[in-house]
């Protein structure tokens, strides 16, 4: 559903959400009172609001680590983290091709970024406390989460 929206977005073409069958069949409503379909829709939720300015004001000027950073999540948030001048941005992955991606726009587009990409599993522990003691040895260290939520947490918990 949401890759439809995207295209629709792109194309100019209008998406109209469909009612339920059984109200169809039963003449409760007709195909004539089609709804405009709002991304809100694909939530499932009510729309959280979050004042990313002031989070990311905590990036600024820190060594940030992104664990899953090849995701789709982790990738937007490495794309947020960049926009805001961290001192250095860790992106950490198990999949290179992912972590390539994304490191290759973010070079692209931050040419300025100091920007270190490791391949590693967040399961093998014995590699994630080597990639930790080499970033902490240079700074302070602010791991995030590839959950939005975790990250505003994080944040609320640091202030």
């Amino acid at each position: 559903m949401k890759e439809l929206v995207e295209i629709c977005k792109e194309t100019g073409c209008e998406l109209k959400r469909l009612p339920g069958m059984y109200q169809l069949v039963n003449g409760d409503v007709s195909v004539t009172k089609l709804k405009d379909v709002d991304v809100n829709d694909l939530l499932g939720r009510d729309p959280v609001e979050v004042d990313l300015d002031s989070i990311m004001g905590y990036v600024s000027g820190q060594v940030v680590m992104v664990t899953g950073g090849g995701g789709s999540i982790g990738s937007e948030l490495c794309r947020q983290i960049a926009s805001h001048s961290p001192k250095q941005l860790v992106i950490v992955d198990i999949y290179e091709n992912s972590a390539y991606d994304i490191q290759q726009e973010l070079k692209h587009r931050f040419p300025e970024l100091n920007l270190v990409t490791l391949i590693a599993s967040v399961r093998n522990t014995k590699r994630m406390d080597e990639i930790l003691r080499f970033i902490s040895r240079r700074s302070y260290i602010m791991r995030l989460r590839t959950n939005m939520y975790r990250l505003w947490k994080t944040v609320r918990m640091k202030r």
